[in-house]
């Protein structure tokens, strides 16, 4: 039985263009569609400029085949099952000219969250120094969380970053490094994207390792007499998270749209119940708010719509709004706080702020640069957003390893609802991290994230069938994912989608119609323009 109600042939769309009159021809195979709602000029509010990898651009094509037809030098890689291409020249116009072009956009920089000037920052850990414990733990229920034998179900959590190195209170059964077929052309399925191979080890050659920070935050080894403890652990039965780090920056630290949305989409291959961004865009070396890159917004729709929980920091300027991509509807944004479980002083705030958790002078591994890949045993301590949010991480870990078949809306829903609430002013409406309130909920029926303000709600009917996965966008989208690589039946397909507020749900903002085709065999990108 088809248990996808789309996908099923509807001649409603030749009927609507013909009349009665209307040859009909049967489904001859099965092709595959990504839609988009394009919103009227005048919705969106960018006020910033992000940074840009130079000269390169993501092309996105209106079918495979177009794909394919594509001869040209200036292509870096390219992917027929999401139609677009990673391709290098002097300006946008002369892609655009390209045929089958359906839209061209800046391959956007994105980068590991700015430290603030914390006067830890990288001190080594001193075992006799009172201030290098790890207070957070307790304030956010580490120990009923040990004591809940409830975690059993092993659970991936990815980590997005700059890969891992060997560590004294690591684990190698704490980490999945398991291949899946790495595409060393394009990167695809590859756990090291960014180099376009299996290799997710730490190899920037100056600095301290940001992503083993944020692995051994969710998996170091805990009741071992040695170092650092970390939500993975069951009542001294097993280590209930398993990491996959994926290796999203190259050697001198910057990363992109393209590397960013084929880790994501690793990491979902791999079975990842929750992803970790620590990042975010920027603008003049500040995490901006813009909200611009829809080829990022719609891999984490996808993400959402396959259940992943995303977790993604806020940001470390002290701004007075959460960063992109942290503020997405399709995630969970974390921001920090500090041991009085105030906002800390470095930690983004504001409209679309879900939760916070420790962020300041927390102990964590540290792991540096080392061609000989030997066992490392340094810690250290540091403070930023970066480390609030693997933290919420590997809670929702804890969940979906309690309830493996919670929905994305109960494991949010449960974190938010069981939260503490904070007296900061500044973060009305926004919970402090909890995970053995949260355990103790997810069994039950926890209720759903709240709304976010800001927030528009679409019904889509795709030839009379309703679109299952929500399809929420904040009020700075463009461009706004419906359906990504959805198996159909050939034919002609109508579309009909009624956009309303999230708050005035029986006001309607902006209607959307029409129709597209699918061929057998194909892939194709359809955006279809709102009034």
């Amino acid at each position: 039985m088809n248990k996808n109600p789309l996908q099923k042939l509807s001649l409603l769309g030749c009927m609507l263009l013909a009349g009665c009159n209307c040859l009909v021809v049967p489904p001859d195979g099965q092709g595959k569609v990504t839609l988009n709602l394009v919103l009227p000029a005048g919705i969106t509010s960018q006020g910033q400029t992000a940074a840009v990898i130079p000269g390169e651009y993501i092309v996105t094509f209106e079918s495979s085949a177009a794909l394919r037809k594509l001869r040209s030098t200036a292509v870096v890689s390219s992917s027929e099952s999401t139609t677009q291409a990673l391709m290098r020249a002097k300006s946008m116009t002369e892609l655009q000219a390209l045929p089958g072009v359906l839209r061209v956009q800046p391959n956007y920089r994105y980068e590991k969250l700015a430290v603030p000037d914390d006067p830890y920052w990288q001190n080594p850990f001193v075992p006799s120094n009172p201030q290098s414990a790890q207070w957070y733990l307790d304030q956010i229920g580490a120990t009923g969380a040990w004591n809940d034998t409830g975690t059993t179900t092993t659970t991936r959590v990815a980590v997005l970053d700059d890969g891992y190195t060997h560590h004294e209170d690591l684990s190698l059964s704490s980490l999945d490094l398991q291949p899946i077929g790495c595409n060393t052309d394009t990167g695809e399925h590859c756990l090291n994207p960014a180099l376009q191979n299996d290799d997710p080890y730490y190899q920037e050659p100056f600095g301290t390792s940001h992503g083993m920070s944020l692995v051994g935050l969710i998996a170091a080894t805990t009741n071992n007499t040695t170092g650092v403890a970390s939500l993975n652990f069951n009542g001294n039965k097993q280590s209930p998270i398993k990491v996959i780090p994926i290796g999203i920056y190259t050697p001198e630290g910057g990363s992109s749209t393209d590397i960013i949305a084929k880790g994501i989409r690793t990491a979902i291959a791999k079975g990842a119940k929750v992803i970790n961004l620590s990042l975010c865009i920027s603008s003049g070396g500040v995490c901006s708010s813009i909200v611009s890159d829809p080829v990022l917004d719609q891999v984490l729709k996808e993400a959402h719509d396959a259940g992943v929980v995303v977790t993604v920091s806020a940001g470390n300027n002290g701004k007075n709004f959460v960063a992109y991509p942290a503020n997405s509807v399709h995630v969970l944004s974390v921001g920090a706080t500090d041991v009085n479980q105030q906002k800390s002083s470095f930690s983004h705030y504001g409209g679309h702020l879900r939760l916070v958790a420790p962020g300041e002078d927390l102990l964590m591994l540290m792991g540096s640069f080392d061609e000989a890949r030997s066992l490392q045993t340094t810690y250290h301590q540091s403070s930023g957003t970066s480390f609030s949010s693997p933290l919420a991480a590997a809670a929702a870990g804890l969940l979906f390893s309690k309830r493996p078949d919670a929905t994305w809306n109960q494991v949010v829903g449960a974190l938010l609802h069981s939260g503490d609430t904070l007296s900061d002013p500044r973060l009305p409406d926004v919970k402090f991290l909890r995970i053995d309130k949260a355990l103790a909920e997810i069994n039950g029926d926890p209720p759903a994230p709240p709304a976010l303000r800001g927030t528009y709600q679409a019904e889509v009917t795709v030839s009379g069938t309703t679109v299952e996965s929500p399809v929420v966008f904040d009020f700075q989208a463009s461009l706004v994912n419906v359906l990504s690589s959805q198996t159909l039946d050939s034919g002609v397909h109508t579309v009909h989608a009624v956009i309303r507020d999230g708050y005035q749900p029986g006001k309607t903002i902006f209607t959307c119609d029409g129709t597209f085709t699918v061929v057998k065999n194909e892939t194709i990108t359809r955006d279809l323009q709102c009034k």
